[in-house]
């Protein structure tokens, strides 16, 4: 899915989701957190899963609405950011992590 611009993360994320037949997450990033994600467990991640944060500090938009990116395994994760970027999880941690604890879970009705 390409990105739909800059501070659209979520509706990225539900555009990815409904492409792969998964269900059809909906809310901006902190809605997706509270209602998602349940574990900060890495045994837990699984590819697919959204990995989140309900604020952060890198801009007024994340800390309004947080951030929220795709894992897909091997430790990476994707996240529309203006554009589709791929990076470790370790770093994305690092940098939205700032504020409130990144936890992850399926999306919508979830990837087999």
């Amino acid at each position: 899915a390409p990105s739909p611009g800059a501070n659209l993360c979520a509706a990225w994320i539900t555009y990815v989701y409904m492409n792969a037949g998964a269900g059809h997450p909906t809310g901006n990033a902190c809605d997706m957190y509270y209602q998602y994600c349940t574990s900060s467990n890495r045994s837990d991640l699984k590819v697919g899963m959204l990995v989140a944060v309900p604020s952060y500090a890198g801009n007024a938009a994340g800390q309004t609405y947080g951030h929220v990116a795709i894992y897909i395994g091997s430790g990476q994760v994707m996240d529309n950011i203006g554009r589709i970027n791929t990076q470790s999880l370790d770093s994305w941690i690092q940098y939205y992590g700032n504020t409130h604890t990144p936890k992850w879970g399926f999306g919508g009705s979830g990837i087999a």
